[in-house]
């Protein structure tokens, strides 16, 4: 599925540009290694501070991001969680494209609001 090879693609780049900046001490990180559990963890809490600074945008009337000004600070914390995501997922040697694949069409089958409340 070219979804799957594109993605793929963009995650290795994400995953390189990452390295090449100094963010990875080894080149993946394998489920048995002692640093594991530490290094994910921190890695996705790193991701949970992007979605925060995209709320904080959001809590500012969503100004021009300073860094990319032709995009808002909304669109550019959420492009920098999906950038952490990804590299995590190359990272791990996860199969991040294949399972957003299945858990969208898990989530395609559920009922509406999956069976609970809205929010």
């Amino acid at each position: 599925m070219s979804f799957i090879r594109e993605f793929k693609r963009v995650q290795r780049q994400m995953y390189r540009i990452s390295a090449n900046h100094g963010f990875h001490d080894t080149d993946v990180l394998h489920i048995d290694a002692p640093q594991y559990r530490e290094q994910v963890s921190q890695r996705l809490m790193l991701t949970v501070s992007e979605l925060s600074e995209a709320l904080e945008a959001i809590r500012h009337d969503n100004p021009p991001d300073s860094h990319i000004p032709k995009f808002t600070g909304l669109e550019a914390e959420l492009a920098d969680a999906v950038i952490r995501i990804m590299d995590l997922a190359e990272t791990t040697n996860s199969r991040l494209a294949e399972a957003i694949i299945a858990k969208s069409s898990y989530n395609s089958r559920r009922p509406k609001f999956h069976g609970g409340k809205k929010f």
